[in-house]
């Protein structure tokens, strides 16, 4: 056989005629297209079906949620009702506190200056009477010079002396205290009793806000 004659030749390349009538043609494409909708339509339904399920899902879980948010609500409005006299409470305190402040912003602690008074005192002299005044527009309004310092009140004393004590050195002793200001001495007069003699003398020292107690302020509130 010729070298022509021993090829193959592939039925694909051949002419071929399709001889099958018409209406088969179509009933084969309608079977096709019957099978793509059919399985289009499993599709759809499935994605619905998935679709609702999530919905339900999401719907309990909402629910779920909303019973746990009006249970949390009502436990407030129940611990809202049981301390509703909280706030009242609260501003009684404050006015109380208010007015323990207003009460106590002229207290002085007088034990620590009534020492120092007496240790400043000469030799043979006793501090017979002590009287303080708290001036009463302590605490009422700030100085207009900051670079002034107010006397807060004044001490009025009365010493008992064998002699006439020297008040030059005195006075300098207690205007060296911390607090205390301007000292002066009054009158000195000679008293007798039971046949003692000895001098009265009064005298007065002034003091300032370093003498307050301020127990009660923001800087020395207890």
């Amino acid at each position: 056989m010729s070298r022509g004659t021993d090829t193959l030749i592939r039925p694909e390349a051949l002419p071929q005629v399709n001889l099958l009538p018409p209406e088969v043609l179509a009933r084969r494409r309608f079977v096709k297209l019957r099978a793509w909708l059919a399985l289009g339509l499993l599709v759809t339904i499935s994605v619905c079906a998935a679709g609702w399920v999530l919905a339900e899902v999401q719907q309990d879980r909402a629910t779920a949620d909303l019973a746990v948010v009006e249970a949390r609500a009502a436990d407030l409005a129940a611990q809202q009702q049981r301390f509703a006299e909280v706030p009242e409470v609260l501003t009684q305190i404050r006015a109380i506190e208010a007015a323990r402040l207003q009460v106590t912003e002229t207290e002085v602690l007088w034990q620590p200056y009534l020492r120092a008074i007496a240790a400043t005192a000469p030799d043979n002299v006793t501090i017979e009477s002590l009287t303080a005044a708290v001036n009463s527009t302590v605490g009422s309004e700030a100085p207009s010079d900051p670079t002034v310092v107010s006397p807060t009140g004044t001490i009025t004393f009365t010493a008992r002396s064998a002699s006439l004590p020297d008040s030059a050195t005195w006075i300098e002793q207690l205007a060296a205290v911390p607090g205390l200001s301007s000292p002066w001495f009054g009158t000195a007069s000679i008293t007798e009793s039971q046949g003692d003699v000895y001098y009265m003398v009064s005298a007065m020292v002034e003091f300032d806000s370093m003498a307050l107690a301020d127990r009660f302020t923001d800087d020395g509130e207890e």
